[in-house]
């Protein structure tokens, strides 16, 4: 029996409502590397939980797609919550 591996975009809210919207071929071990802190590499994502601290961030899966959709699909969340603004916690679009 094989475990079903959960793929697609999610959408992590910090207290203060500003979004960071990633993609994953594995969200359940994507998310563990977050409680983990291992998000180095996205600075302001990283400094919200720091702030706030992981526990207080809110994670969910918004959208399950195909691996072949990943990128567009990422890209499209990205644009909807608008988070290269102030009210995101990303830092630049990644194709």
């Amino acid at each position: 029996m094989s475990k079903e591996r959960l793929q697609g975009i999610y959408k992590i809210t910090s207290p203060t409502e500003r979004v960071y919207i990633g993609q994953s071929k594995n969200i359940k071990l994507r998310w563990r590397d977050y409680r983990r802190r291992l998000c180095k590499n996205q600075p302001i994502l990283n400094k919200s939980f720091l702030k706030y601290g992981v526990e207080n961030h809110t994670f969910e899966v918004i959208e399950r797609c195909l691996e072949v959709d990943l990128n567009c699909r990422e890209r499209y969340w990205q644009k909807y919550y608008d988070v290269l603004s102030n009210n995101g916690l990303n830092c630049i679009y990644v194709d």
